[in-house]
């Protein structure tokens, strides 16, 4: 991680919002809780998805995210 990074990360957690590239600790800081968490174990890793009522859901692989709609 580069400082810009981490700086980019928080800035985004300060505004409840995500990046690709965030982990799953950095996500739940800026969205909160996920009201469902799906978790797919695949030969390539776990997959999880997560589901707020709000209808925004974010998919994470090996714990990173990797798509989201807010």
């Amino acid at each position: 991680f580069t400082y810009t990074t981490i700086f980019r990360s928080w800035d985004l957690i300060t505004k409840s919002k995500v990046m690709k590239g965030m982990t799953k600790d950095e996500c739940r800081l800026s969205l909160g809780r996920p009201n469902d968490v799906r978790r797919i174990p695949t030969y390539g890793g776990l997959k999880e998805q997560w589901f707020y009522n709000t209808g925004s859901y974010l998919f994470f692989e090996d714990g990173i995210l990797t798509d989201f709609r807010l």
